[in-house]
């Protein structure tokens, strides 16, 4: 979706937690503007650490 350019999409799809911390226009903006900064195309990426968290 990246690729695509589909950012509402993925907001769309993603936590709860995210949605409260940026609203959907804050998250395209973002996108956009790292998109607009040429990091170049998406390689690969690895899981550098997992952690769980609880929410009780």
């Amino acid at each position: 979706m990246y690729e695509k350019k589909e950012y509402a999409e993925i907001y769309a799809e993603t936590s709860s937690v995210l949605k409260i911390e940026a609203t959907e226009e804050q998250f395209v903006s973002i996108l956009t503007e790292a998109e607009n900064k040429n990091f170049g195309v998406f390689k690969k990426s690895t899981l550098k650490s997992k952690k769980i968290i609880l929410f009780i």
